[in-house]
């Protein structure tokens, strides 16, 4: 009849604190809270770490810890490629390799994994020149990515996956705050077709 999923409407309740966590300017106070509580204080990247990667902290709030057991249980509907999504920050190779200098690559505009792929597997190093205007001398860091990717089998998993970002991880990656940030979750995990809505299901969702 229409009537909203209620266990999907309270996961992407939940879920919006996803997003939410990505906010540079001025986070709210709870963002802050937990980063500290989080490893190398930064939530968002302890969120896009796969699970079986992903060091473990005894020291993390029961609402960050609930947080992650519904990130992990839905993140299949929200995002496009699996173990590692392609809106992971690149920094959460570091959790991988301890010493992986995400600051060098981030330096060239390289802040998240979604240009280093193409439909074909890892983007070869010439063209990731091109796009980012690498020097010569990045070949070496290339090679250390590369590598990095091939040891924890990173690259074998993504070759056959889709190289396209969903609509949930483009506000992820998005420099402003988004909108309509309830309706994103709740529409991916639902899988609402906008045939199957009715006027009043459309009305609901443009006042979330």
């Amino acid at each position: 009849m229409g009537f909203p999923n209620l266990k999907s409407y309270y996961y992407a309740a939940l879920l919006t604190s996803v997003i939410n966590a990505h906010t540079t300017k001025q986070p709210p106070q709870w963002v802050v809270l937990e980063n500290q509580l989080c490893t190398n204080n930064d939530l968002s990247s302890t969120l896009w770490t796969p699970k079986h990667e992903r060091p473990r902290t005894t020291d993390m709030l029961p609402t960050t810890k609930l947080l992650l057991s519904t990130w992990d249980n839905c993140r299949e509907k929200l995002c496009s490629a699996h173990p590692w999504a392609l809106a992971a920050p690149i920094k959460t190779l570091h959790h991988c390799n301890g010493t992986f200098p995400h600051q060098k690559w981030e330096e060239r505009g390289i802040t998240h994994m979604y240009p280093l792929y193409t439909s074909e597997g890892l983007i070869h190093f010439p063209d990731l020149q091109t796009e980012f205007s690498l020097p010569s001398n990045f070949t070496f860091a290339y090679l250390q990515l590369k590598a990095l990717l091939k040891d924890n089998s990173i690259h074998n998993r993504r070759q056959t996956l889709r190289t396209t970002v969903t609509k949930f991880e483009m506000q992820c990656m998005s420099a402003t705050t988004p909108k309509k940030v309830l309706s994103t979750c709740y529409d991916s995990l639902a899988n609402l077709k906008t045939d199957d809505t009715w006027k009043f299901m459309n009305d609901w969702q443009e006042d979330l």
